[in-house]
């Protein structure tokens, strides 16, 4: 169908099927370049692509989505890291984790950000801003609204390894880096956290790594800080919110669907075993 065609290439990672390998039988074999550690909301989907069209696979927070296995290793590093549960994450975790990948950006990912700047201490870093309103109307709309929403946190228990395997680890990242325990918390504490987060990068990052970015700035000054030619194609501009919306659209749509066959395996196997005990117990009858 040309609607579902044009879904899969604009979602391409809800089509996909999960990576094979789990994420603790792989290895590192690209060198991590650069931390793009702006706040959701902030262009991660159009740094993602931009750099994409650099040469740098970017792992960004929807990479999940087609890589599931890789929430077992999330939850564990963020259960130690703001839980005090196990160990914390080494530079040998996160290559498990991350090492087909050149960059990263988005949550879960910038939750690290000073494990991740001292584990790869030649990557460079870039922050991208926005006015601080604008990214709170956004943020708050695009990802407090779905974290918290009443229909995902029923589908979760309902499809435990699609949407809950995705929920586990969102719930984590909120009550472990945002501190927020509901959805009036997270919205109080988002601004805060905003200039808490580009504070602490800034204050650990050795300037010479650092690139202050616009998107608005287009191709330039992001090449030249990567040493990079200038693409023949125009700077991604990706419309996240219209994006995010339809993507979280096709979500409660799969995991609807999950939750029913789910419920039907259920039912059916209800269905064997009263026939079962109603045949068994007719035969001893007769015995």
């Amino acid at each position: 169908m040309p609607e579902e065609s044009m879904l899969r290439r604009r979602h391409p990672e809800l089509f996909e099927d999960s990576e094979k390998l789990s994420s603790r039988e792989r290895k590192r074999v690209v060198p991590m370049k650069v931390l793009a550690l702006g706040m959701p909301r902030s262009g991660t989907a159009s740094m993602q692509l931009a750099l994409h069209i650099l040469g740098y696979p970017c792992y960004h927070g929807v990479t999940l989505i087609a890589n599931l296995r890789d929430t077992e290793m999330w939850n564990q590093a963020l259960d130690a890291k703001f839980f005090n549960k196990g160990t914390l994450f080494t530079r040998s975790d996160w290559d498990q984790l991350l090492g087909s990948f050149c960059a990263v950006t988005d949550l879960p990912a910038i939750a690290f950000a000073e494990d991740l700047l001292q584990c790869y201490p030649d990557a460079k870093v870039m922050l991208v801003k926005r006015d601080i309103e604008k990214w709170y109307r956004s943020f708050d709309q695009g990802v407090i609204l779905n974290v918290w929403s009443p229909i995902f946190r029923l589908l979760a228990r309902l499809d435990p390894t699609f949407i809950g395997s995705m929920n586990g680890t969102a719930m984590r990242w909120t009550k472990g880096w945002m501190g927020a325990h509901s959805r009036k918390e997270m919205q109080e504490k988002a601004k805060e956290k905003y200039w808490a987060h580009y504070s602490l990068v800034e204050r650990v990052t050795p300037p010479k790594r650092l690139l202050e970015f616009e998107l608005a700035d287009g191709w330039g000054p992001l090449c030249e800080f990567l040493g990079e030619p200038v693409p023949d194609v125009q700077f991604p501009h990706t419309n996240e919110s219209a994006a995010l919306n339809e993507k979280i659209h096709l979500i409660i749509q799969m995991g609807l669907k999950n939750a029913v066959r789910s419920s039907a395996k259920f039912l059916l196997a209800l269905l064997v075993v009263t026939i079962s005990w109603w045949v068994i117990n007719r035969e001893a009858q007769r015995s």
